[in-house]
């Protein structure tokens, strides 16, 4: 392969087997694509949708957080520095949009649940007092990680 693409799903990489196998497929010179949407946090719409989605999403989605983050980037590549891309965009999302967007999250409860439902109340509620002519602006980072990883190390002697 010239070229691996991963969107909006390296967090969920076991990131030592991934990139032993991106190696074993890439051809000499080809290069990885790592590319994620990253919310805005400091947009009042995603602060609203981040109170639902941690009062409904509990203990799976503090795990699922924690392991999103970009730490695993610099570790992917190893002493390769990727070509770091950054670019603003936003959805313009109606209220089904937004609700498809807080369920889409693994964490989140069932729709059709108790708990999903109240989810859901939430979420319209913030739908209600963010829209502008029918419409939520969802903003986000676009980012893209791009080089070739560092070989995977072998393993130390007597391991």
């Amino acid at each position: 392969m010239d070229l691996i693409t991963a969107a909006q799903a390296f967090h969920w990489f076991d990131v030592e087997k991934a990139r032993a196998e991106f190696l074993r497929v890439l051809k000499p010179g080809g290069c990885v694509a790592l590319v994620w949407n990253d919310r805005v946090l400091a947009d009042p719409l995603h602060q609203a949708l981040d109170e639902i989605l941690a009062e409904f999403g509990g203990e799976k989605r503090k795990a699922v957080v924690s392991h999103e983050a970009q730490r695993d980037v610099p570790r992917f590549f190893g002493n390769c520095t990727p070509a770091e891309l950054r670019w603003p965009h936003e959805h313009r999302l109606p209220e089904a949009g937004l609700l498809g967007l807080v369920f889409s999250r693994s964490y989140m409860p069932g729709r059709d649940s108790k708990r999903g439902m109240e989810a859901a109340t939430a979420a319209i509620e913030v739908f209600r007092r963010f829209a502008r002519d029918g419409m939520v602006p969802v903003r986000y980072m676009a980012l893209a990680f791009v080089g070739r990883p560092d070989p995977v190390p072998s393993a130390a002697p007597g391991t």
